[in-house]
Parts: structure tokens; C-alpha cells; sequence
């Protein structure tokens, strides 16, 4: 089986798990279109697409990549199954106007979908119409992030601190408000222009747009990670709670559906009220005080992340999930073995309930 994976990513040189797979060729086309006009992205699209007519499957990531290059498959007339992965909108830009047109128009012609969360499923299948049955669960899952020992001075000189780290949907109003309150050490992670200055209580630090290992190090020196969500509109956090899971890191949530596939309430943090000051500070101040629990929750997080949030979590799926396109057999919904975790912990997928830690 020949395969063509279309990304939008700037790494000339990443090539996923297709050297895995034995039996298969795999071809990769990144083409670096992140910051670039639509017309753009369209153009390398139809660039791309005329070339797919000569492999068996087609494989796109991120809904962008994943709608310009349906769309030029369907005006050059190509046939063949196409697969949509990371189809996820973190960043909350859903199509509207005339590409929400034609999202549902073209999605159509695209076999399978994954995403972030088993939530996203319903609100992308909703939105774009797409049936359910194309829709596939499976966690971000990466290997563990690389702490530097380098580690700048600002973050030595300020712990014990709380963090908040990332951009996307951040109820950062909520988080400034809790530990002005409590008058505790916190450091936050966003995009410049997400924080105004003269919100920045004494012991807060704002660090923008600084790079992945810088913040990672952050996430890592900290006491508590909280990542407070505005709504469950879309998937966001993912990526925060998952660097956290492996690093052993409490975490302090907003108690959204679109996080409960990452977050076991009482096990590895605490769940909070949505846009609740007083919610979030209780839950801060509960952790600081109970060195104990925070031990607890610190080693059921790591030991968490080692069966569902690594590399080799997603690579699993990837050979389940082209094993069941090689038979020609429906796609899997989920990771193997979830939907048994869930049960097993008294959960189901709609609902979160309490565990008492152990």
C-alpha cells in the first residue's frame, strides 16, 4: 500500500510512525504552511493533490490541511480514501461563512476523522455534519518532555510558585484573580496581549511567546499546574495536562467534558466550577497545604500517562487503526482497552465522578 501524509508543518523531516510499518511506502509532504494566506494553503493544496492520484491512501493533518486538500481532491476529480488526523480546534478557529460551507460539503468525501477527546467527536460531528461513524477518540500522546538543567534563574529565585501555562481557551481573568487572592507565588505561560499589566498581582511573573523548553521548565519547577478552560467548545489544554501527567505534576482543572479522557477527579488533581475564583482558590489552597496528597496524585499522574499519554499510546492506535483500513473493517472509536479503564474506575464518558485518593 502506497501512502501520502499532507501536514502543514514547517519539519521538512518528520515522517510520523511510517518507517513502522512494514509493507507499506509511505511518502510525506509538509508544507510548511503555518502564517501563510488561504490562497496559499489552496494552491500547495492542489499542487499536492494531483500527485495523490498515484498512491492507494491519503493522509492529511489539522482541519485546515485536511479541508483545502478535500477541496482540491473534489474540483480535480480524485477519488481515493482520505483520513483526517489531529483534527482538532484548539485554538477555537472553527470554519465559518463560506469555508463552514464548504466543510460540510467536502468532509463528506474524507473516510475517517480523529481527534483529542472523546467529547470532540459530538461537537465536531455536530458542527460539520459529519456521521459519527467516521469519528475516532485517541489521546494527544507523546514521549515525556526534556527538562534542560539549565534552569533560568527567575524560576529558582520564585518557587514554591502555582503556573498556568498555554494560550488556547485559558480563563486567565479567573486563575490572576484566585491567587491575588491567596498572595502565592504563580507564574503564567500565554501569548503576548493575553494579560494586561496592570492585572499582574505581586508574585505573579508573565512570561509571552517564550519557547517550548523554556516553558516546559516552568511546568516542571512548579508546585501545581492549573489549567483553567473558558467552555467546553472545543478540545484545548491537552497538551499542558499531558507534559504535566508525565512530569508528575498535581494538576487543578475546570471541570469540562472535554478533558475527562486526560483527568480523573481526586487521583491526579482536582477538578474545579467553571469561571469560579472561589472554586479554584479552595482547590489551590487544598494542594499547597497537603504535601501527602500531593505525592499521591503526583505518582497515580505519572503512572497514568505511561499506559495512555505516550508515544507508543498513539503508535498503537495508528497500527489498530490501518490494520482495520487494510481490512476494510470500521475504524476503532477509541483507544484499545478505554472504554474498560473507564468502567473499571467507575467512570463513563459523559460523566466524571469523584475518586478518593489511595
Amino acid at each position: 500500500m502506497k501512502i501520502i501524509v499532507v501536514t502543514p508543518f514547517h519539519e521538512s523531516d518528520w515522517e510520523w510512525f511510517g518507517k513502522e510499518f512494514d509493507g507499506q511506502s509511505w511518502t510525506f509532504k509538509n508544507l510548511g504552511l503555518y502564517g501563510k494566506k488561504p490562497w496559499t494553503w489552496l494552491y500547495e493544496s492542489l499542487k499536492v493533490a494531483k500527485t495523490c492520484k498515484d498512491f492507494d491512501m491519503i493522509v492529511s493533518h489539522h482541519p485546515y490541511m485536511s479541508l483545502y486538500l478535500a477541496i482540491a481532491l473534489g474540483v480535480l476529480r480524485i477519488k481515493k480514501p482520505h483520513y483526517s488526523f489531529t483534527f482538532n480546534h484548539g485554538n477555537g478557529r472553527f470554519f465559518r461563512g463560506i469555508l463552514l460551507f464548504f466543510a460540510k460539503h467536502f468532509f463528506q468525501r474524507i473516510n475517517g476523522f480523529v481527534v483529542y477527546s472523546e467529547q470532540e467527536k459530538s461537537i465536531y460531528s455536530r458542527y460539520y455534519d459529519i456521521p459519527m461513524s467516521k469519528m475516532s477518540f485517541v489521546h494527544w500522546a507523546v514521549n515525556a518532555p526534556v527538562i534542560k538543567s539549565n534552569i533560568p534563574e527567575y524560576i529558582v529565585q520564585h518557587k514554591p510558585y502555582v503556573c498556568c501555562i498555554g494560550r488556547n481557551n485559558r480563563d486567565l481573568a479567573t486563575f490572576i484573580e484566585a491567587v491575588r487572592q491567596l498572595g502565592i507565588n504563580s507564574i503564567i505561560v500565554c501569548s503576548k496581549g493575553q494579560v494586561e499589566e496592570k492585572t499582574i498581582p505581586f508574585g505573579m511573573i508573565v512570561k509571552c511567546d517564550i519557547e517550548f523548553d523554556e516553558a516546559m521548565q516552568i511546568l516542571a519547577n512548579s508546585s501545581i499546574s492549573v489549567v483553567p478552560l473558558k467552555d467546553a467548545s472545543t478540545g484545548a489544554g491537552h497538551m499542558t495536562i499531558v507534559s504535566a501527567m508525565q512530569l508528575g505534576i498535581p494538576q487543578i482543572i475546570t471541570k469540562l467534558s472535554t478533558v475527562e479522557d486526560y483527568f480523573i477527579n481526586n487521583v491526579h488533581g482536582i477538578f474545579v466550577e467553571q469561571g469560579s475564583v472561589e472554586s479554584l482558590k479552595d482547590a489551590i489552597g487544598h494542594l499547597v497545604n497537603s504535601p501527602q496528597d500531593l505525592k499521591t496524585i503526583s505518582l497515580n499522574a505519572i503512572q497514568f500517562s505511561q499506559r495512555w499519554l505516550m508515544e507508543k499510546s498513539s503508535r498503537d492506535f495508528l497500527t489498530k487503526y490501518m490494520h482495520r483500513i487494510k481490512l476494510n473493517m470500521p475504524t476503532p472509536s477509541e483507544p484499545e482497552g478505554w472504554n474498560d479503564f473507564m468502567h473499571a474506575h467507575n467512570l463513563n464518558h459523559n460523566q466524571a465522578r469523584t475518586i478518593p485518593i489511595k
